[in-house]
């Protein structure tokens, strides 16, 4: 007599032997435990595993060969191609259940199968699935030996590609690693010397291997969209002046629809842009030089987007002390019309890059008066801190690490949205473009192409239909070039722009094609007619001049300083705040 079924669980225990690669690695680790959790919810038992030297029991047991196990029935399907093909197999096998795939993305999809047909509804005292199960997806043409990213299907090229290795783009603030990759990293592919006829082909692979396009947008030339399936979402660009293809794997990503949300101002409702006073000082060697920046933008429905936060504590010298925390504490109360001890909304935070003297200080205001203030999306692209970076690891990461704590344990609600090139979204009555992140400089070999810290800046435009904003967080020079080889003022005009770098770096070029009316400086109005040089850049006194000519004076601003807020009356940018108050100053 045949036997019908395998026996998973009986009588209160496992009838199987959970088999598991010695060969693996921690991405392998979240498809595992998918599984054992899943077993567990259906039997309320958990199940151990062994490594796959342990030899097979004499008395028959059968065994779930997870992954690419040593045991001959963790074989590929046939008809599977290695190397050109993906595939994944969930199977019955000599008696032994198997559970494998071409890589860590097709083992998912397999034990997503398991789950969805043997492992879901109600606990059950008793588990099994057929003798005869057989379940086998074989992808042709999904991976390519020049592909590195085998979780997405390879991009097709023609006789002349041009291929980088993979890059890490890192991974969200609340999955921040300091060290290498982690199973929340994006990663990109560069691919150079294509054509929109190859990038054409690829959107329709995708959709022919089940992703579904969620988001394009185009800006100018330049052409992006978001593709997604059940697993992960796919970031593609293509650049038309330089024959570029960029595409993103994205384990961890929410869709941009989902992230954002609309808000239709009615009569008497607008939004507002503000640059905050923060204690600058001239003085050297404290670490507050030209450092720090907040930007407050007030959105149509009340709430408000922080961007960046300036310095907590450096070199002995508080920048967001106590003082200038009770002060920022009232103004967003006030701008917001939130009476005193009820809860301000914070509908976004976003981080230009992840240095200090922007992260920092703004972390420390939200464990100090958090309880006043809901967080309810955080905006960033922050670089993975290993050797794709010249300058190393960073003990910056570990404010950011703090970071996800404080979103773990205050405000587990929070989404998070890793920025990509050519995303745009929706906050309450906003439109932000993302316009850089560290992914565009790039050398042909996938590696970061700069030394400078400050170039993983990401830049953004926001908009509110009247009035607009761009901030380009410490740019230099090589972001500049970047930008303006694929952007031209039709995109990047602004209203408002935020000074580059604390008007420590010269952007000139970028200045006169984003055109604006006003000037905000993140530094003290004494350092603007300073003579100390940036290799490069001039001094202080030649870039101040600069900004003068191309908006006037009188529309220069400085954080170290003064308060101001613009916002769009009767259609004309006006100034509808100003005040030369800065709590905590030391003068």
């Amino acid at each position: 007599m045949s036997v019908q079924e395998v026996v998973i669980f009986a009588d209160g225990e496992y009838k199987i032997d959970f088999i598991y690669p010695i060969l693996s690695d921690t991405r392998l680790f979240s498809a595992r435990n998918a599984l054992l959790n899943a077993l567990k919810e259906k039997t309320g038992e958990a199940l151990g595993f062994s490594y796959d030297d342990k030899n097979a029991t004499e008395d028959g047991t059968p065994e779930l060969l997870f992954g690419k196990t040593n045991r001959p029935e963790s074989v590929a399907p046939e008809g599977a191609v290695d190397g050109s093909d993906a595939y994944y197999i969930v199977a019955v096998r000599n008696g032994n259940i198997v559970i494998s795939g071409s890589d860590n993305a097709q083992i998912g999809l397999a034990v997503a199968y398991l789950v969805d047909n043997y492992l879901d509804g109600e606990r059950v005292d008793r588990l099994t699935i057929p003798a005869d199960l057989y379940k086998a997806e074989i992808k042709k043409d999904f991976v390519r030996d020049y592909w590195g990213l085998s979780e997405v299907p390879a991009y097709p090229v023609g006789a002349n590609k041009v291929v980088a290795d993979v890059y890490n783009c890192g991974s969200v603030i609340t999955n921040i690693a300091e060290h290498g990759m982690n199973p929340a990293s994006s990663q990109l592919v560069l691919v150079q010397k294509t054509n929109r006829s190859e990038f054409d082909a690829y959107k329709t692979k995708l959709e022919h291997f089940g992703y579904t396009k969620e988001f394009e947008n185009k800006l100018e030339e330049n052409y992006f969209a978001v593709y997604g399936n059940r697993e992960h979402r796919v970031h593609i660009s293509f650049y038309e002046k330089a024959k570029e293809a960029r595409v993103i794997y994205d384990p961890k990503g929410i869709s941009i629809s989902d992230f954002g949300y609309e808000y239709i101002p009615a009569e008497g409702e607008r939004s507002e842009f503000y640059q905050y006073a923060i204690p600058m000082t001239n003085g050297k060697g404290n670490g507050l030089l030209n450092c720090g920046m907040v930007y407050i933008i007030k959105c149509a429905d009340n709430s408000v987007i922080v961007i960046d936060g300036g310095e907590y504590e450096s070199y002995g010298v508080e920048q967001m002390n106590a003082d200038a925390m009770t002060g920022l504490n009232n103004f967003l109360h006030r701008i917001t019309g939130t009476p005193d001890g009820q809860t301000v909304r914070i509908s976004g935070w976003y981080l230009t890059h992840y240095h200090s003297d922007h992260s920092r200080g703004f972390l420390e205001f939200l464990k100090a008066y958090g309880d006043y203030y809901s967080l309810e999306r955080i905006m960033a692209n922050i670089p993975a801190g290993n050797a794709n970076y010249a300058w190393g690891v960073n003990w910056v990461y570990r404010v950011l690490e703090d970071w996800g704590k404080l979103v773990e344990s205050k405000y587990p609600e929070c989404k998070e949205l890793k920025l990509h090139t050519g995303n745009e979204l929706q906050i309450a009555d906003l439109r932000i473009r993302v316009l850089y992140t560290h992914e565009d400089l790039l050398t042909e070999g996938g590696r970061f192409n700069s030394a400078d810290s400050n170039d993983t800046s990401t830049v953004i435009r926001i908009d509110n239909g009247c009035n607009s904003m761009i901030v380009l967080g410490d740019m230099g020079s090589r972001i500049q070039q970047a930008m303006r080889k694929n952007l031209t003022g039709v995109t990047l005009k602004s209203d408002i722009v935020t000074a580059a770098h604390h008007m420590i770096y010269h952007v000139p070029y970028l200045y006169k094609d984003i055109a604006p009316d006003i000037v905000y400086i993140s530094q003290a109005r004494e350092l603007s007619t300073s003579e100390e040089v940036t290799t490069g850049c001039g001094s202080y006194a030649e870039r101040y001049a600069f900004l003068c000519e191309l908006v006037g004076e009188e529309n220069c601003y400085f954080a170290g300083n003064e308060t101001v807020g613009y916002a769009s009356v009767d259609g004309r940018l006006t100034k509808v705040y100003y005040s030369e108050e800065v709590f905590g100053r030391k003068d």
